[in-house]
């Protein structure tokens, strides 16, 4: 079966929210390493271990903020859609 982004059916479980600021400042990193991963080598050309190695986490914490890859996709855009949005109302 084809597990590529658009066909992908399956429920994602929300990527934890963190509270501290260091946790915070990983989950950040994680986005944004993430975001520029993908776009240089598209979706299915990044791993999250490759995630992980570029951002300075073990494999372990990059899971346990992401189950999976696509989860950091939707959060990245979730927050996208949500600055568009805002910027349309004002």
């Amino acid at each position: 079966m084809d597990k590529s982004l658009s066909s992908t059916t399956e429920k994602v479980r929300r990527p934890r929210e963190p509270k501290q600021q260091r946790s915070q400042e990983r989950f950040e990193a994680i986005l944004k390493v993430a975001l520029d991963l993908i776009a240089a080598n598209g979706y299915e050309g990044v791993s999250m271990r490759e995630i992980a190695r570029e951002a300075g986490l073990p494999i372990a914490s990059l899971y346990m903020y992401f189950p999976t890859k696509l989860s950091i996709v939707k959060e990245v855009w979730q927050r996208y859609t949500s600055r568009v949005s805002e910027s349309l109302e004002r």
